[in-house]
């Protein structure tokens, strides 16, 4: 059963005091487990889908506990992205990446940042090895390192929504009680993303339609660039890398959850716009605002 459909019943129960919290539990539990496996789907191996279950069922019920129809959206809507909501705020409270993985990271996205500001673009190879103090070859070298032990990745929550339609950027985040200029606002994302993408290097431009549009392994991706496997993720981390922080300096004024963006906004090469192409740039927005995903399996 739909997790929107039981909470539905449950509210209707509820209200004649005839369900109870188990009653409740148990026939919500399809729905959430359908949420938490599609979602379990595209984490790491250790992440337990059991826990992702319980804090979906607690969602549920803070839902249904807290629903409001006079506000005029749909209880099934509601539902969908507060239980998705809850597991997602639950997966980002955690912390796998040691003290050591985290200070990398940060000391590369510092000196991104300080390249990028102090030169008004893309801060090159060269560039970043003088801001941090080491040769070209230096920085690959550390690079390919980090990318061979899965540093640059952690989680990746594509959080295409649960139906995956194709509807407009401003369609799936408008929400009654946003205000005129708050829709107008976050309809102009796509196109400030699509600004951001265009001014990447060619070469990350590349890696990020191969990758998320035609679906192709980083593997497949490192035969056509004539590169290692290592370099296609190192150039795909650089990639969410500037778009994180050019996204996060244009949108600080809110916090936009991922949905499809209009293709015709999109500088890069896409197919016809299917459902792929759709969730492929959901997938690279979302990716603007969590830390990057491991490779794609060969």
């Amino acid at each position: 059963m739909a997790v929107a459909e039981t909470a539905e019943l449950w509210l209707a129960r509820h209200s004649a005091g005839e369900d109870t919290l188990e009653q409740t539990l148990n026939e919500s539990l399809a729905g959430v487990k359908f949420l938490a496996g599609r979602l379990a789907n595209r984490l790491p191996a250790h992440v337990d889908v059991e826990d992702l279950i319980q804090v979906g069922l607690m969602g549920l019920l803070q839902c249904a506990q807290r629903y409001d129809s006079g506000r005029g959206v749909k209880f099934q809507t509601y539902a969908n992205r507060r239980v998705q909501g809850a597991m997602l705020d639950y997966l980002r409270s955690l912390d796998w990446r040691p003290r050591s993985v985290r200070k990398r990271s940060r000391r590369l996205a510092q000196a991104v940042a300080a390249v990028e500001q102090r030169n008004g673009e893309c801060a090159s190879e060269e560039d970043l090895a003088a801001e941090m103090g080491m040769s070209s070859r230096e920085l690959r070298a550390w690079m390919e390192d980090y990318c061979s032990r899965g540093e640059h990745s952690t989680i990746h929550f594509h959080d295409r929504g649960l139906e995956d339609n194709s509807e407009s950027l401003l369609a799936l985040i408008a929400d009654p009680a946003d205000s005129p200029e708050t829709v107008v606002e976050k309809s102009e994302l796509g196109g400030r993303l699509a600004e951001a993408i265009e001014k990447l290097p060619e070469n990350e431009r590349f890696v990020l339609t191969l990758y998320y549009f035609e679906q192709r392994t980083m593997r497949e991706i490192g035969r056509f660039l004539g590169v290692k496997q290592a370099r296609v993720s190192q150039l795909h981390s650089q990639a969410l890398r500037r778009l994180r922080l050019r996204m996060r300096r244009d949108s600080r004024a809110f916090e936009l959850p991922a949905a499809p963006i209009p293709p015709a906004t999109l500088p890069v090469a896409l197919p016809a716009a299917d459902a792929t192409s759709i969730e492929a740039a959901a997938t690279i927005e979302t990716a603007c605002e969590t830390p990057c995903a491991a490779g794609r399996a060969a």
